[in-house]
């Protein structure tokens, strides 16, 4: 049904530049080519990991303010494919279909990284090899073992618990009655 992969990072070459600097506006070609690359390796990508990405990748440590500023009005200005997940904008590789979900240690990605939509997917794959319905705590636990968290903090559960009503409220899957849940067969 969805692919299971291993996270991987976009690697871009490290240049230095000043905060000034970017948001003169004097880079923005080369932002653009390093923006649409993290995205076409690494999407679903929320925004804050994106500019994560690319502001490492510039020798920056964080989004200061007036980086934020200038984000906010250069981000949309690309027209990029995006949606929006509890309030945080996901970008996404246009044309791509998303039918897989990536684990990773938390160097790459922690779990409250992970987008919605993708997670929602484990929860369909785990639902679709069950021969029976599960319970919400059953679920819970294949979804940190699916992702490979050993253990599961407030970050993971509320992960989970997203990603569970984005499931259901797209008909991947169904609670039953009895408060289980199952996979929708197509």
């Amino acid at each position: 049904m969805y692919d299971r992969k291993a996270y991987e990072a976009c690697s871009l070459e490290i240049i230095s530049v000043t905060p000034d600097i970017l948001v003169s506006g004097s880079i923005n070609d080369e932002l653009e080519r390093r923006i649409r690359e993290i995205i076409r390796v690494e999407s679903p990508i929320q925004r804050p990991l994106l500019l994560k990405r690319l502001v490492n990748s510039l020798s920056l440590c964080k989004v200061g303010s007036e980086m934020e500023k200038f984000f906010s009005t250069y981000l949309p200005s690309l027209e990029l494919e995006e949606s929006d997940e509890d309030g945080t904008t996901v970008y996404h590789e246009r044309g791509k279909v998303l039918d897989y979900y990536r684990f990773s240690d938390s160097s790459l990605r922690y779990s409250y990284q992970i987008p919605i939509c993708e997670a929602s997917l484990a929860i369909a794959e785990i639902l679709s090899r069950k021969e029976n319905t599960c319970s919400k705590k059953e679920l819970l636990l294949y979804f940190a073992e699916e992702f490979e968290y050993q253990r599961k903090g407030s970050q993971v559960v509320a992960l989970f618990e997203a990603s569970l009503s984005y499931a259901v409220s797209k008909k991947m899957i169904a609670m039953t009655g009895n408060y289980r849940y199952k996979t929708i067969k197509n």
